[in-house]
């Protein structure tokens, strides 16, 4: 009897236990316990996964079929929407979701309301080639990948594959890095001072940029040497990449700490679940999750500039008058922030409760029983 021979490779590959133990990723990030488990199948790619806290559900594309489907556990696999071949998605500052499309060419927003909102669809006058993946900065800027993955056989318009950022003030866009041959995922370092982009194209590795404002360094500061597909960081600033094997994580500093394996070859992965220690991985036809010990990072509106204590210093209605409207609270869309100001206190956005020296909050209006600040930019919030 003849027998199969099997490559090296593939004799290791069949061996790799289909759950974190033995990856050598430390007790303080996943139990050596924990298993990936495939929560649903039969799609034809998956991709772009993105949690929604408030409906409990994780979002996902299956690209060639132009939908996003969604997933709880509650109601199993369901459709999401139709999409124009959604590939990466996102969440913005405010919950609404972002999605990138290879056939329409364009970023997308969708509104609370269920309505869209195109915000990137051409640079001057030419369309971009298949917006890929997108990253949410805390002062609202949107950064977004253009390889040519989507073109199929229409005719590129734009000069190369580049990398964009949109200004949440004017929309406006800009170029900011053409080292790529084609960029893929795109995830910033939790601080925000670096910015990992992956490309899949004949680079075949993740360049880290120093983030500096609005725009990245003329170089990168390091290299990953991996081939990764979507990325996503945790609270620590770890970073998960996704490639051949699994869910491949590395230190911040690019430090390979270890390999989640998984069935199916990855194509993205987010943080997910109630507390955000969920680990959703698209892998080909499949979704997937393993718990973790480590929450993901969750992007947040940049904190609050420090303020003088008007605690301190209006001891008296003279001294209150002279301060006037000091208060600088978070660079936010302030007539939408309904809030107390105990509230207020808790989230960072004021370091305490204003008060004068006969205890009433400053700016406080004694007929209507509200109480008003003034943001960086000039405009007045009522705080209720």
């Amino acid at each position: 009897m003849k027998m199969l021979r099997l490559p090296p490779a593939l004799i290791l590959l069949l061996l790799i236990p289909f759950t974190a133990q033995g990856q050598q990723l430390p007790e303080a990030l996943i139990s050596n316990e924990a298993k990936v488990e495939r929560l649903a199948t039969g799609m034809r790619f998956t991709e772009g996964p993105v949690w929604l806290p408030e409906q409990k559900l994780l979002v996902f594309s299956d690209i060639p079929n132009s939908v996003l489907m969604q997933w709880s556990e509650a109601g199993g696999l369901k459709e999401f929407r139709k999409s124009a071949q959604a590939n990466g998605n996102l969440l913005d500052l405010e919950g609404r979701l972002l999605s990138c499309q290879h056939e329409a060419r364009n970023v997308i927003r969708t509104e609370k309301d269920g309505s869209i909102k195109v915000l990137a669809e051409f640079f001057g006058e030419d369309r971009f080639n298949s917006p890929n993946d997108i990253a949410v900065k805390s002062d609202g800027s949107l950064w977004f990948t253009d390889p040519s993955y989507g073109l199929k056989a229409r005719k590129a318009e734009v000069s190369g594959k580049h990398v964009y950022r949109i200004n949440p003030a004017t929309g406006q866009i800009g170029v900011v890095c053409k080292h790529f041959d084609m960029p893929n995922g795109i995830v910033f370092s939790p601080d925000e001072k670096k910015l990992y982009i992956a490309d899949t194209g004949s680079l075949g590795k993740i360049l880290v940029f120093d983030v500096l404002g609005e725009s990245l360094a003329d170089e990168p500061a390091f290299e990953i040497p991996i081939r990764s597909d979507g990325m996503c960081v945790d609270e620590r600033g770890n970073i998960y990449t996704t490639s051949r094997g699994g869910v491949h994580v590395f230190k911040g500093d690019g430090t390979k700490i270890g390999v989640i394996p998984v069935r199916e070859h990855p194509a993205n992965v987010c943080f997910g679940g109630d507390d955000f220690k969920t680990l959703f991985i698209t892998a080909r036809k499949s979704l997937y999750a393993v718990p973790m010990n480590v929450a993901g990072h969750r992007v947040k509106a940049k904190d609050a500039a420090k303020v003088v204590d008007p605690v301190k210093l209006t001891k008296s209605k003279a001294a209150l008058a002279k301060l006037g409207n000091a208060i600088t609270l978070y660079e936010l869309e302030y007539n939408r922030y309904p809030k107390s100001l105990e509230q207020l206190v808790e989230d960072k956005f004021l370091l305490e409760i204003p008060t004068d020296g006969w205890g009433n909050p400053i700016d406080y209006d004694a007929a209507t029983g509200r109480c008003h600040a003034t943001g960086p930019d000039g405009k007045r919030i009522e705080i209720r």
